[in-house]
């Protein structure tokens, strides 16, 4: 019922049993992934949870140290040795020491998975599934822009660390490098990240700005530290995020920068006068034309007079 084409790709004649996904638990797929690239096990145990192979307030104390001997030795030497028929049948193991349910949904995810790692290794025996699932959820987590997976995106790179977010910048310079050796056939650029953080920033020093000035010190300060792990800010993190960025930071991204952080103060300005407007509609002159049409939105953008 399926077919290796010559061009690489497998094709499904008869999807026999068929269930579906929700967007959010892809979601937390994609992150569990990027929790195991970093052998953030505690991380994984919080995934089972949030897709139902946990019940929620479980405690997993004592099955996290047990998960983390499993995935060691299901990876060997090296990634390549990862195999994800091996792992199952190790993991199948828990679910007699362990309050752990499987899913319906996510059995057959599971059938579907050893299919394909068994086909793709009949294909090509030096197949590693892993190979192909980390630099896919990489790019996921971050280019994808839905706000649910940039929440997913801040849970893997950021930590708690004194009671503040941490970034860890050893887990953004792989996310970056294992993206960019993603095999779906997209061309990995990180134009938008880049544009959404800077926007991003800009918001808080506006919004510091707004609540006084002598709060711009104590945010610099918090974003510095929330920069340097342990206190210290490690240049050489910096210049290889930069060297991996470096196709992507262009004249072009400069004027995508400048456009998107004008068009976000024009409409900070208009909502503080009690106009309401989209900061994309603010390149449609229509929208626009819309507003200085409306007499009670020209009110709103002329001074008022004395008297008045």
């Amino acid at each position: 019922n399926i077919f290796a084409m010559r061009d690489g790709r497998v094709a499904y004649v008869d999807f026999g049993n068929v269930a579906t996904i929700s967007a959010r638990q892809r979601d937390v797929l994609v992150s569990a992934i990027a929790h195991v690239a970093n052998s953030d096990y505690a991380a994984i145990a919080g995934d089972f949870v949030r897709l139902g192979f946990l019940r929620p307030g479980t405690d997993v104390s004592e099955m996290v140290p047990v998960m983390a001997v499993i995935w060691e030795n299901s990876l060997g030497k090296s990634i390549k040795d990862f195999n994800f028929r091996t792992v199952t049948q190790r993991f199948s193991k828990l679910v007699y020491q362990f309050p752990i349910r499987i899913p319906e949904r996510f059995s057959l995810v599971i059938r579907a998975l050893l299919m394909q790692e068994g086909i793709c290794m009949c294909l090509n025996d030096e197949f590693s599934i892993i190979e192909v699932a980390l630099p896919y959820a990489s790019s996921r987590l971050l280019t994808d822009p839905d706000p649910s997976m940039r929440r997913e995106l801040m849970s893997v790179v950021f930590r708690e660390e004194s009671g503040r977010p941490v970034l860890q910048w050893k887990r953004l310079i792989d996310l970056v490098s294992l993206a960019k050796q993603a095999r779906d056939g997209t061309s990995i650029r990180f134009d938008q990240v880049i544009v959404d953080f800077l926007r991003g920033l800009r918001q808080d020093l506006a919004r510091e700005g707004r609540e006084g000035l002598r709060g711009l010190p104590v945010m610099v300060r918090q974003a510095l530290e929330t920069l340097a792990p342990g206190g210290r800010l490690r240049l050489e993190d910096i210049q290889r995020v930069l060297e991996l960025l470096g196709p992507d930071l262009t004249p072009e991204l400069g004027s995508q920068v400048a456009e998107a952080l004008v068009r976000d103060s024009v409409k900070d300005l208009l909502s503080e006068r009690g106009v309401d407007i989209d900061a994309a509609d603010l390149t449609n002159p229509r929208e626009v034309g819309k507003i200085l049409r409306s007499p009670e939105q020209l009110r709103k953008l002329l001074p008022s007079l004395p008297g008045g």
